[in-house]
């Protein structure tokens, strides 16, 4: 047996089964670690980085793919493989595209298989980093995000984010949701004198606010029942480095002064601590809601928007630059490719008509679902009308009938016609209005009783 430098940890809360894949790992030459929950295997990355995690898509409290979520943000560079049971196989392929690289179905997993695939998830995995490192030097040379910056209000954009990339200064970025907040941030942290060191994104939305103190600030011995140790928080640990709070507008009013501290004095204080200690980093922040409006309602901390909003970049929504939309796609394609092993694809005229007509509710993240769906629907290399959803797709002109050659009643064709045009009609009033049943009505002519038969009688939900 060879030793191999690179570290496994299995995730496995069934401990014979745990012990086998430890074993066939060993057999290979892997340094192995093995956790039986979710929680384990956080702290397993507190005090270690791995390499590869293979874990089991049902776990105690939380499955698997909710675990590759949260790792995925500490640590990009780790490849992730998900174990499923036969009867979950669709479940794990769309897990495919949340994060893990890729899974093995449990009951076929034999230790040829099993080194297979960790040497894939590898060697993957070491394909991204080179790409990811030769776009980085391109983007330098050639002027970060290049490649999809064609209108002038993206132009204008990229242009801000090259000159404030080299200060310290706090970043505030708003747009809808879907603009690409985070990948701005990136590219902000890129060009900063934090770089070379760590990137954490902080989901405020998604973490309980209960937990969030101890999350962001840490504690120490004794805070809390269970506080058996001294442990930094995600800020602390970052120290050096970029620290990115997504949903910004959802910290909790109780920690506003916390960080306000951290901007103003550098300064944070652990929960339960009576000490300060200094942390060096640099704070982005991004939100979708309308913090002004938040701080006159008292719901948000005057002197924190300001500290915050030294800078401010706001993205636009894609429907106001689709000009843009021909480049993000072919960048889009690219990263497919690259990351999923997809066929590289091209849009037909017809197909980019319909992208840049379409006024996209989600922005650049709808689109590159769409255009993931597209790929995988298309067998050849060109995407044409007939792989994106319906609702990209015009509407139709007017009504056409059909009469059977064979009937010849008044009467029925009347009838037909009738029932054909008032579920037409209903359907344009229910898309106007949003699903507003009682405007739909009114737009209609008729009652809200008779809207409410209507579709009943049709079937219309």
């Amino acid at each position: 047996m060879q030793m191999n430098s690179q570290s496994i940890l299995v995730v496995e809360d069934d401990a014979g089964y745990r012990e086998l894949l430890e074993l066939s790992l060993r057999e290979e030459g892997y340094q192995v670690s093995t956790v039986a929950n979710h929680s384990e295997a956080l702290q397993a990355f507190d005090d270690a980085q791995y390499d590869v995690v293979i874990c089991d898509f049902r776990l105690p409290g939380q499955n698997g793919l909710d675990l590759i979520k949260n790792l995925k943000e500490r640590t990009p560079r780790t490849a992730f493989i998900l174990l499923t049971a036969l009867g979950m196989v669709g479940q794990a392929k769309q897990a495919i595209s949340q994060g893990a690289d890729y899974y093995l179905v449990k009951g076929a997993v034999e230790p040829d298989t099993l080194a297979l695939a960790v040497r894939k998830a590898l060697e993957q995995k070491r394909l991204q980093e080179e790409n990811a490192r030769l776009r980085h030097g391109q983007c330098h040379e050639e002027g970060m995000g290049s490649s999809v910056k064609q209108s002038p209000t993206m132009q204008a954009i990229w242009d801000q984010i090259a000159k404030v990339g080299s200060f310290r200064s706090p970043v505030l970025i708003t747009g809808e949701s879907g603009t690409g907040k985070e990948q701005i941030a990136r590219a902000i942290h890129n060009q900063s004198p934090y770089k070379d060191d760590t990137f954490t994104t902080i989901n405020i939305g998604s973490t309980s606010s209960t937990s969030l103190d101890s999350e962001l600030f840490g504690y120490i011995k004794g805070a809390f029942p269970g506080a058996d140790e001294d442990k930094k928080g995600m800020i602390e640990a970052t120290t050096g480095g970029t620290v990115f709070f997504n949903d910004i507008a959802d910290l909790a009013r109780a920690l506003q002064p916390k960080l306000l501290r951290i901007i103003q004095h550098g300064k944070l204080r652990r929960l339960g601590d009576s000490q300060e200690r200094e942390v060096d980093i640099r704070i982005i922040c991004a939100t979708s809601k309308d913090l002004w409006a938040m701080m006159r309602e008292g719901s948000f901390r005057e002197d924190l928007l300001y500290g915050l909003n030294v800078i401010h970049l706001h993205i636009p929504p894609l429907r106001d630059h689709p000009e843009d939309i021909p480049a993000l796609a072919d960048h889009l394609f690219s990263r497919m490719m690259e990351q999923q092993g997809m066929e590289l694809k091209k849009l037909s005229p017809e197909a980019l008509k319909l992208l840049m007509d379409y006024h996209w509710p989600g922005n650049t993240r709808e689109l590159e679902a769409v255009l993931e769906r597209a790929s995988i629907l298309s067998d050849g290399v060109l995407i044409t009308p007939e792989q994106l959803p319906e609702e990209l797709q015009p509407a139709p002109q007017g009504i056409t009938f059909h009469i059977p050659p064979d009937l010849i009643s008044l009467k029925e064709v009347v009838r037909d016609l009738t029932e054909q045009a008032e579920k037409e009609l209903i359907h344009r009033a229910l898309s106007q209005t949003e699903n507003n049943r009682t405007h739909a009505a009114k737009l209609l002519g008729i009652s809200h009783r008779s809207l409410l038969y209507k579709l009943k009688d049709y079937n219309i939900r």
